[in-house]
């Protein structure tokens, strides 16, 4: 499973930072244990071998085994794990899905919109019948920049109030709040 065999010879201090994660995480599931506690697997490996860890550790916890992931690379947790804590001070400050998080903390989401002419002005009397769903909103370079918490109640009316003002779409994204954003807010 950890695809050590061609290193099965060296000695341990002999190995590479990602094969000696590799290593450090076979020791730990030879007793096949039902919880596994890894404390910053993924730390000081460049992306190939950390997508390398993350993946044993997705097939790890897919053959039933808990796993308590301890981390700074927030985005990693936020696509691997389904509960998320997060502790300051030696106490949890917040425990959830990402999507709890967000809504407990009240971190909006951004829908950025790219348009031709991106003459947005004129849409003036849309801002104001969604004035309690836009938080703000900003106009640059033919981009149109919202913050909201529910995109998706203003986002049809949106697209219908561009059509009549004759913007043509380019570029629609929808940004949720990572969890750096998530613990930027929590600890600010």
């Amino acid at each position: 499973m950890m695809n050590l065999e061609n290193s099965a010879n060296i000695v341990g201090k002999n190995l590479s930072g990602g094969m000696e994660r590799r290593l450090d995480i076979a020791c730990s599931l030879v007793h096949n244990p039902k919880l596994l506690i890894l404390d910053e697997p993924t730390s000081d490996l460049d992306p190939v071998l950390r997508n390398t860890i993350l993946s044993l550790v997705s097939k790890i916890n897919n053959k039933g085994t808990t796993i308590i992931l301890s981390s700074h690379h927030l985005l990693e947790l936020e696509n691997l794990c389904t509960r998320i804590a997060v502790i300051k001070g030696g106490k949890f400050i917040a425990v959830g899905t990402a999507e709890e998080l967000r809504k407990q903390f009240n971190v909006k989401e951004q829908v950025i919109i790219k348009a031709k002419p991106g003459k947005f002005p004129r849409m003036s009397s849309y801002f104001k019948k969604y004035k309690k769903e836009i938080e703000k909103y900003e106009t640059k370079n033919g981009e149109l920049f919202l913050t909201c918490a529910k995109p998706h109640i203003i986002l049809n009316d949106l697209i219908k109030t561009l059509e009549k003002n004759k913007e043509k779409i380019i570029e629609l994204k929808l940004i949720k709040p990572d969890l750096d954003k998530i613990f930027i807010t929590i600890n600010s």
